[in-house]
Order: C-alpha cells, then sequence, then structure tokens
C-alpha cells in the first residue's frame, strides 16, 4: 500500500519531469490497476497541488478514456471518472513509457488508433549551442575552439554542463566577454564564474563576462533563461534584457526577453527589481513584471507555466494551427510542414517534449479534431475523417 507521502513524491516529480522509469512504472501500475477512493482522491489533490487542470470538452474525455480502456483493459467504473480530467497526461506518462504504442525494433513501423501506419519518425533536435568570445580587433564574436577551453577556464562534464572558472588572470583582467548561443531545440545550462546557474532556452544568446566587475555582475540575454543566483550580498547581479534591467542579490528567476515582443520577468524566490528609464516595480513571488518601453506592469502568475519549457514540457498558450506546427518544428528535426485544412481552432495545453514526434502528435490528436502524418521527414497536418 502506497503512502500519501510516497505518491506526492510521485505526482510532484512526474510533473517536475524528475521521474526514473521505475517510478513511471509504479504510478502508472497505481492508476491503471483498480485503483481505491482514495487514492484517486489522493492524485486529484496533488495533481491540483502542482500543476493546473487541463480542461478537456466532454466527447474528448470519452475519447480519451477509451484509448485508455482499450490498450490497458481496465474495468470502466465510476471511479475512473474522476481521473478524466487529467487522462490526456495519463496516456503522455503510457505513451513515453512505451505501453500504449509499440515499435518494432527491426522495422520501425508504428500504428496509431486510425490504423494509419508509418514507418518513420522524427526526433527531438540533437543541436549543441556554440562558445563565442569577443574578437578585440575586429569588434565581433567568433566561436571559441574546444582546444582552448582550458585557456578561458571553460569545462564540459559529461551531462554538458558548461562551467566557467577563469584561473587566468590576464585574460579575467582584460574583461573578455563570452556568448552562450543556443540552437532551436536545445536548452543549455552553464555555471558562471560567480557560481550561479543558469538554463538558457532554445534559441537564445546569454553574453557575460569572464570575470565579473567588483561592484556588480552583469549578463545581458536575447530569448530566455532561468537563473539561480549565487548569493552575494556587496555584488549585486543584474540581467540586461530588450527592455528592462533585472536586478537581484540571490534569487530565482525567469527571464523572457526577445527584441520583438513583450519582455517578461517572473520571479519563484528572493525578490528582484526591475526598472529601465520610465520607472521600476519590485517583484515577489509568483509575480511577473511585463512590457515593453513603457514602465513595466505587475501582475501574478502560475510560475509552473512559466517554466514547463526547463522542466522538458512544450506549452501551448491560445495559439492557432500554425504558430503550434512552428514551436513543433523548432524543437523537432522536421524538414517541412504541410498543412492541408483550414481549422481556426486555437490550442492550449502542456505536453511532455517527448523523444520521438509521433508520441507527441499522438497527444494532441487525443484532445483535437486533427490528424497528423510524418512522411519523408516532414509533417503533413489535416483534419480527421
Amino acid at each position: 500500500m502506497i503512502t500519501n507521502s510516497e505518491l506526492e513524491y510521485l505526482v510532484k516529480n512526474y510533473i517536475e519531469n524528475n521521474l526514473t522509469p521505475t517510478e513511471e512504472g509504479i504510478l502508472i501500475k497505481l492508476l491503471t490497476d483498480s485503483p481505491t477512493e482514495e487514492t484517486l482522491e489522493q492524485f486529484d489533490f496533488f495533481y491540483n497541488k502542482f500543476h493546473k487542470t487541463i480542461q478537456l470538452e466532454e466527447e474528448k474525455k470519452d475519447a480519451v478514456w477509451q484509448e485508455i480502456h482499450s490498450h490497458l483493459g481496465v474495468q470502466k467504473n465510476f471511479q475512473w471518472r474522476k481521473l478524466l480530467p487529467y487522462a490526456a497526461i495519463l496516456i503522455g506518462l503510457l505513451l513515453i513509457t512505451g505501453i500504449i504504442f509499440k515499435y518494432n525494433d527491426h522495422t520501425k513501423i508504428a500504428a496509431d488508433r486510425h490504423g494509419h501506419l508509418t514507418t518513420e519518425q522524427i526526433l527531438l533536435r540533437k543541436n549543441k549551442g556554440t562558445i563565442l568570445i569577443l574578437d578585440s580587433l575586429t569588434g565581433k564574436f567568433k566561436p571559441i575552439d574546444h582546444s582552448v577551453f582550458d585557456r578561458y577556464g571553460i569545462a564540459k562534464d559529461s551531462s554538458d554542463i558548461l562551467t566557467f572558472k577563469n584561473t587566468n588572470q590576464r585574460i579575467a583582467y582584460q574583461n573578455t566577454l563570452l556568448t552562450i548561443s543556443t540552437h532551436p531545440g536545445q536548452v543549455q545550462k552553464i555555471i558562471l564564474p560567480d557560481g550561479t546557474k543558469v538554463w538558457i532556452n532554445s534559441n537564445s544568446q546569454l553574453c557575460f563576462p569572464i570575470h565579473f566587475d567588483s561592484k556588480i555582475r552583469q549578463v545581458s540575454l536575447t530569448g530566455e533563461a532561468y537563473f539561480e543566483v549565487a548569493h552575494v550580498p556587496s555584488q549585486p547581479f543584474r540581467v540586461q534584457g530588450s527592455h528592462y534591467n533585472t536586478e537581484v542579490l540571490g534569487t530565482h528567476f525567469n527571464v523572457q526577453s526577445y527584441p520583438a515582443g513583450l519582455e517578461k520577468i517572473t520571479l519563484l524566490e528572493g525578490r528582484v527589481k526591475v526598472s529601465n528609464h520610465k520607472g521600476s516595480v519590485y517583484l515577489s513571488p509568483g509575480q511577473q513584471a511585463l512590457g515593453t518601453a513603457d514602465q513595466p506592469t505587475k501582475i501574478n502568475v502560475d510560475t509552473l507555466d512559466v517554466l514547463a519549457w526547463k522542466k522538458g514540457y512544450l506549452t501551448f498558450d491560445n495559439v492557432n494551427l500554425q504558430q503550434l506546427t512552428a514551436q513543433i518544428k523548432e524543437w523537432y528535426d522536421v524538414k517541412f510542414i504541410i498543412i492541408r485544412t483550414k481549422n481556426q481552432d486555437r490550442f492550449s495545453g502542456t505536453y511532455k517534449r517527448t523523444n520521438s514526434l509521433s508520441d507527441l502528435l499522438k497527444n494532441i490528436e487525443a484532445v483535437s479534431d486533427l490528424k497528423f502524418d510524418i512522411k519523408e521527414g516532414g509533417l503533413y497536418v489535416e483534419n480527421k475523417p
């Protein structure tokens, strides 16, 4: 019999993408092997504690239930109805572990619930980030070769985490600037010279000195990154974005700063100051500052949604079909996308960023009227028959 604390651990770590394969199996068995009323109630409580409920229309709830029922052979009873608001999440877990859709190791042929066969898979992009250094002669950034990593105090571990800890005093006091540039579909974790941890999202750039100034630690960001700032009371940490400066001493926060869009600074722990020449605001945990050239506006947000990208999820927030497929193309190695529908629906939801695109597409198909086909490395989108 599983305890409440053990169930809480499983639900929380599933949502945060931290479950081991063994733990995933335990959670699946718990939810599919005649769960008790108490187990379902506790699951409901912990799920709402750590994540937003995904709302499905009634007919889609029934369709998702049939998907679970047909593949797992569980008994259809009143208790399972309580899990239907989260059924898409459960299907996502089952897809990840290969329980619903089995692949033949030799032919790589998979069958979906409409009977369509595909002999191809499209996988997550495997791009590696680029480290650039400012050339003092040309004033432009140029790539650093791995052979000179030691010279600049750069180390890379087996998990591809980059650590910057300069020990060459001559290089340090030249105030050398480095830039980490991520490619589409890549999240890069780095550790700055002061011990600050940064996760840089896809298609982003973070620029910082190899040796921080004694008075302030300043970096500049284009794109999105999550910061866990090392606490140094005498040396504030500042992120310069497209529109605002975010200043802290030591805290956890997310910055989304694209030149053509709203800049958004979201606080998870501690306190930050967000400012520009028009004014400033102070944030408490769970608050977000946003805006462009004007003084930032402060709102309350769900931090789990903001950090979905870091936890391995794709989040669609009231996007149209073109925006949805563009986001898919950013993360997956899709050669082309052909849309054969005039579908005007808007899409909202959070989906596991599975290694195979077909797994993600089946999740979206389960709660929409769309049908996806993968052919010749491309993606075809149409309405279901």
